[in-house]
């Protein structure tokens, strides 16, 4: 063969290899082995491979952390870098009574970003999600933290909570928040618990009315406490203003809807109500409940009705209000409140 030719043929191969063989990236598993120093960005804290996840070694961010739930008490990291962390996919196992995960709360704004199909890169595998948080696993966001969802190369994310997703420490401005990219959808699965203590706010990258930011509630997902929701909502799960303290959610800018559940509750007394605010327009079936101290106040049109398709026997079947003695529902003048179905006990407030 001539040397031009064998030149052309190396060459050839190269670049086949080059665009098959996309940049794998590294498997790192959390040890927490440099004594008390729980830092992410430790390398001394991590198995598996050099450096620690999301460092961009190789050029493209495209690590795989996992977070294994048989550590001593307090060797579980911390994210308090001051850049950015990119990477592909985040596996906590889960260890009852700690916090897996946490997010430093400070004066600065820790990222950590998942990008389930980087470019130049391989994506994860079909079975597996961008997130997943094991039974007693808790990730715990805290003030100004924020957990992006955002990729240039696939449309939706799925995250696995059989633990909780915390949203902690933070409210106002500095509430911790859950960022979905431009026109992306992120569906939470199994039956986990998204966690509003203080104050979650789950936002899209950008207000693109034309590109729509989208997150699903999954049939036996759960929302609890306190959050501003201003991407789409598919409620097919259950949302609860609290659980055994009050809090207060409120649905604004993109319309909400679904096959699920409202419960306001939580609340506790006069001073410590519990309430649902609507301030955009929300659909689909499911019911509503308000309980003793909630209060659900409509200012935008609302339409919980009877699904065919998805009709449900007994006293919760779709379509349905239960309104308890002490709950409160306040409906702005012009606005249509609209019910199929409608129980009290004793005597609520309706204004």
């Amino acid at each position: 063969m001539k040397p031009y030719a064998m030149l052309m043929l190396i060459i050839a191969a190269t670049a086949m290899i080059l665009v098959s063989g996309a940049y794998a990236g590294d498997t790192f598993t959390w040890t927490g082995a440099d004594g008390g120093n729980t830092n992410w960005n430790d390398a001394d804290n991590w198995s598996g491979a050099a450096g620690y996840p999301g460092d961009g070694v190789g050029g493209v961010k495209d690590d795989i952390a996992k977070i294994p739930g048989s550590l001593a008490d307090n060797k579980y990291p911390v994210v308090f870098n001051d850049d950015d962390i990119t990477i592909k996919r985040l596996e906590i196992e889960g260890k009852a009574g700690e916090d897996d995960l946490v997010f430093l709360s400070d004066d600065a704004s820790h990222k950590l970003r998942i990008d389930t199909h980087p470019t130049g890169a391989d994506p994860i595998a079909a079975d597996k999600a961008a997130l997943s948080i094991g039974t007693d696993g808790v990730m715990k966001l805290q003030e100004k933290s924020e957990l992006w969802f955002t990729s240039s190369e696939i449309e939706t994310f799925v995250i696995d909570i059989d633990g909780t997703l915390e949203f902690a420490d933070g409210t106002g401005d500095d509430m911790p928040e859950l960022v979905i990219g431009d026109g992306k959808t992120v569906t939470i699965e199994d039956d986990g618990v998204l966690k509003g203590t203080s104050g979650g706010r789950i936002t899209g990258e950008v207000g693109n009315p034309d590109c729509p930011d989208t997150l699903v509630l999954g049939s036996d997902a759960q929302m609890k406490g306190s959050f501003v929701i201003d991407t789409i909502l598919y409620n097919h799960g259950y949302v609860h203003t609290g659980d055994t303290t009050p809090g207060t959610i409120e649905l604004t800018c993109h319309p909400k809807g679904g096959t699920g559940h409202w419960h306001v509750d939580g609340g506790t007394s006069s001073e410590a109500l519990s309430r649902l605010i609507v301030n955009t327009n929300v659909g689909g079936c499911g019911y509503v409940e308000v309980y003793n101290f909630g209060v659900l106040s409509v200012n935008r049109h609302m339409s919980v009705s009877t699904n065919v398709f998805r009709e449900a026997p007994g006293p919760r079947a779709c379509g349905y209000l239960y309104l308890t003695r002490g709950g409160k529902i306040e409906v702005q003048k012009g606005i249509r409140f609209e019910i199929d179905r409608f129980d009290t006990v004793d005597c609520p407030v309706i204004e």
